[in-house]
């Protein structure tokens, strides 16, 4: 069934569920930060070094803890998983919004990368493979859709928010929400699609799916986890410094805002292109196209200085690829992987993708501080080539 013909078929309401609470955790757990930073700059008098160390902490933690989140999910623990760590999210919110040291800002984050861990795309993507069988794709597609829209939600809000009242209350009202919203809609999504458990068994159920970790003795997963964390470190470095670099450019805080809120209708964008053209291209052809794509792209940010229309297509190129590629990720990893064990697998490919993600803020402040914003997508130039390279040698093997 092509995804054209099967996304008009009736959506599950607990995919709707799914999407909804996907929407809400990105919004209020992860892109509050690149949203805020600039604010807790000036008003917390710490700098942009010190600030993105806590992101950096939190994403590491979630890396750490992602296979245990697998193996969760494999026992058949889902959707409480969704809901405790949505839960521990929203309530790091509240605690953050009362902080006053640097020691509590890094401690907090501690706790909200443990959530992060088990609430977000991974383990939620993990789940829906498991157990939605044939149909896992094409729900991931409807998700993502409208998931992919946190971002335009998050930085107008919060700026919003944040000019009427503080950040602090900025900060509250969305832990607020993960809590009494994102929580609840992820807990009866998951736990109707637990219920509602589809034939998920494929031919391909035999390669590399023998007891517990023997998948590891496979290459082409390290490949993978290459590919994977490069990316991330590219796509998290641009998302949490952009507004600092389009800032330094001259950009107005408006300007700013706007590109950094078209990233997520630019990653729909992608994914509608991705569903309209399966009929056309392979997964594995359409991940190759995506990571030369998100290449191109930073090359439009490294060559765009102060230009509007350069700015235009950087935006537009590099949210329609990556959109693409976080649908294309769950799928490539059940093709070149087997589909046993896949929460476990998907556990060890998310932690490398957040060791990625969680290198990213710290490493684009350090490279800042020494070296400017400039020679800093120079480097993410160079490190998306390499990841765009290392794919093409796993899709070989």
């Amino acid at each position: 069934m092509s995804y054209p013909r099967a996304i008009f078929n009736p959506i599950s309401p607990a995919i709707l569920f799914l999407a909804f609470g996907q929407t809400l955790v990105w919004a209020c757990l992860y892109y509050i930060f690149p949203a805020m930073l600039l604010r807790w700059e000036n008003a917390l008098k710490w700098s942009k070094v010190d600030l993105t160390l806590g992101i950096s902490l939190a994403l590491f933690t979630s890396a750490v803890f992602s296979p245990v989140a697998g193996k969760i999910i494999d026992k058949d623990k889902g959707p409480l998983l969704l809901f405790i760590s949505s839960i521990i999210g929203g309530s790091g919110l509240l605690l953050l919004s009362s902080i006053a040291t640097i020691f509590q800002f890094y401690i907090i984050w501690l706790v909200i990368g443990f959530s992060i861990a088990g609430c977000l795309y991974e383990p939620c993507f993990a789940l829906i493979t498991k157990y939605r069988g044939q149909r896992a794709r094409q729900d991931i597609i409807v998700i993502t859709l409208i998931a992919g829209f946190a971002s335009t939600i998050c930085f107008p809000i919060t700026h919003v928010i944040a000019n009427m009242y503080d950040w602090r209350t900025t900060v509250a009202i969305f832990g607020f929400v993960v809590i009494f919203a994102a929580a609840p809609l992820l807990l009866i999504g998951s736990t109707i699609i637990k219920s509602q458990q589809l034939n998920t068994k494929t031919k391909n159920d035999t390669q590399y799916n023998t007891k517990n970790s023997s998948f590891l003795k496979n290459p082409t997963i390290y490949y993978l986890a290459i590919c994977f964390s490069l990316l991330a470190l590219v796509h998290g470095t641009v998302i949490n410094h952009l507004l600092s670099i389009l800032t330094e450019r001259g950009y107005t805080t408006n300007i700013s805002i706007l590109a950094a809120s078209c990233i997520g209708v630019m990653q729909v964008f992608g994914r509608l292109i991705l569903l309209f053209s399966d009929r056309y291209l392979s997964n594995q052809n359409f991940n190759k196209i995506a990571l030369l794509g998100m290449v191109t792209s930073i090359v439009f940010l490294l060559v765009s200085g102060s230009s509007n229309y350069m700015l235009f297509l950087f935006i537009i190129l590099f949210g329609s690829t990556y959109g693409m590629i976080s649908i294309l990720r769950p799928t490539i990893t059940k093709e070149l992987l087997g589909y046993k064990n896949f929460g476990l697998k998907s556990g060890y490919l998310g932690g490398a993708y957040l060791i990625g993600t969680a290198t990213a803020p710290y490493f684009g402040s350090l490279v800042w501080k020494y070296y400017g914003y400039q020679n800093l997508i120079l480097i993410l130039t160079i490190l998306s080539i390499i990841s765009w390279a290392v794919y093409l040698k796993a899709k070989q093997l």
